[in-house]
């Protein structure tokens, strides 16, 4: 009677955080038929086993808290009462309380039930004296008697719930885990007290389970290795193509940077809806194509080291850019700009600066590492017709402004169209939103009278933003 009242503990471990189930761990014999007094059979083929949340006998559980059951499969026929006791590693595993709340009704009212946390050898021992069971918190004990005066046994079933138990994953878990075990003779429930053993009180005789399951704890699969630069289409770190459907009106760009980032630079290849991030390809012409490039807060200059692809279905087209996520709210003095009619190559380019004055010193926030990676938005392109860029005045696209330029506008008027350029933004030289006769004087007054300076785009290829007047067909060299 006083190994049985000695305490035990059946941890059900319910993984708080549990993933995927992994293959459950196999029973491992533990009474041993050669082991019972001459004459006796002293073994049972009840079964005590470690269980998670999951189902499984192992749990994945990286950090955190989980919660723990220990249950049995009864065989025999008349438990009147157990003892167990279950030790772990305390340098990897912490106990925080244990509870019979959910466990059978026959236990959880039982005359006798006592359950608490364990003592064990000094200097992680297995065996010891009793005096030296003074190392607190390696693990739990648990004794029950159902009734002692009446004749109360568990029911014949399998999972019957004994105790649960919560621990804290407190120290480093190495690569092959570690167990939540069955203890016999190892742990006692007071400093310095008797051990507890396992065993079951049968019909008035003491039994001892044939096998036990353990519990293994392993750590989460790693982080994903996650890029310290990188450009990506969507809201995911990927390497993966992002289909975007034809029902969508436009998609993100998203960045990881490592190290808060003060700048970035992009281009982007359209090959008949297919997007793929380029450098050296797309630009306002052959001296001034765009660069991958992320630039640190320390200015230094980073090349990303990953990249993935867009397909867009149907027949949207890229519109215009905007600012999302980090680049909305960076200071009154930024810059930002995304260009979806480069002058070289099919695609856009998009640039940006924080603000780093000494009175704002903003900057996109570093991305660090998690599971999935984490990313900034910075980009959103819109879909929709693309502006066209065009250069005021130069009607015939020579890339000069000359009297040439004011004939072909008067022409033009007078119903003779230029054939070779479809641009009313161009011929608009004071920009007042029409055309007629007062835009060649206006040029010509600027060529021969230092006349007031045609307003921008003048001299240059560019995109006037909400111009009232259609250009269908640039006049850009």
């Amino acid at each position: 009677m006083k190994r049985f009242l000695c305490s035990v503990i059946t941890v059900a471990l319910i993984g708080l955080a549990a993933r995927t189930p992994l293959g459950a761990q196999e029973p491992r014999d533990f009474c041993a038929p050669a082991n019972c007094p001459p004459g006796q059979d002293c073994c049972s083929e009840d079964l005590l086993e470690v269980k998670f949340a999951n189902g499984s006998s192992t749990l994945e559980q990286e950090s955190g808290d989980f919660t723990a059951t220990v249950a049995i499969d009864v065989k025999s026929d008349g438990i009147q009462g157990f003892s167990y006791a279950i030790k772990h590693d305390k340098s990897i595993l912490t106990i925080n309380g244990t509870s019979t709340d959910n466990s059978n009704a026959l236990i959880r009212n039982a005359n006798f039930n006592v359950h608490a946390k364990a003592f064990g050898c000094t200097n992680n021992r297995v065996d010891c004296p009793q005096r030296e069971r003074t190392d607190p918190d390696r693990g739990l004990g648990h004794a029950v008697v159902l009734s002692f005066t009446m004749p109360v046994v568990l029911p014949v079933q399998d999972d019957i719930v004994l105790l649960t138990a919560t621990y804290t994953v407190s120290g480093n878990l190495p690569e092959e885990g570690t167990k939540i075990e069955w203890a016999d003779g190892e742990l006692a429930t007071a400093s310095g007290g008797p051990d507890v053993s396992l065993n079951l009180t049968v019909a008035g005789e003491t039994r001892v389970p044939n096998q036990v399951t353990d519990g293994l704890v392993v750590g989460g699969p790693p982080p994903p290795e996650c890029a310290e630069y990188g450009f990506y289409f969507g809201d995911a770190a990927t390497t993966d193509n992002l289909a975007i459907g034809a029902a969508e009106t436009g998609f993100l760009v998203s960045m990881r940077n490592v190290k808060n980032a003060a700048a970035f630079e992009l281009a982007v290849k359209n090959d008949s809806n297919s997007l793929s991030f380029v450098s050296g390809e797309i630009g306002d012409g052959p001296d001034n194509l765009r660069e991958l490039i992320i630039t640190d807060e320390d200015g230094l200059s980073n090349t990303p080291s990953e990249t993935n692809t867009a397909s867009i279905a149907g027949d949207n087209m890229i519109g215009s850019g905007e600012r999302v996520g980090v680049t909305v709210d960076t200071g009154v003095q930024d810059f930002f700009v995304v260009q979806t009619q480069p002058l070289v190559g099919e695609g856009f380019f998009a640039g940006y600066v924080a603000d780093l004055t000494a009175a704002q010193n903003k900057v996109i926030p570093a991305t660090g590492a998690g599971d999935p990676c984490p990313i900034n938005q910075i980009i959103r392109i819109n879909f929709g017709v693309a502006e066209t860029p065009f250069n005021r005045g130069d009607v015939n696209g020579d890339d000069r402004h000359n009297v040439t330029d004011a004939v072909i506008i008067v022409k033009d008027l007078f119903g003779r169209p230029n054939p070779g350029i479809d641009c009313a933004s161009a011929y608009d030289t004071n920009n007042d939103d029409a055309v007629d006769i007062s835009d060649a004087t206006f040029l010509l007054e600027w060529i021969f009278r230092r006349g007031p300076r045609p307003p921008d785009p003048f001299r240059q290829c560019a995109v006037e933003e909400n111009d009232a007047l259609d250009c269908a067909t640039s006049n850009c060299r």
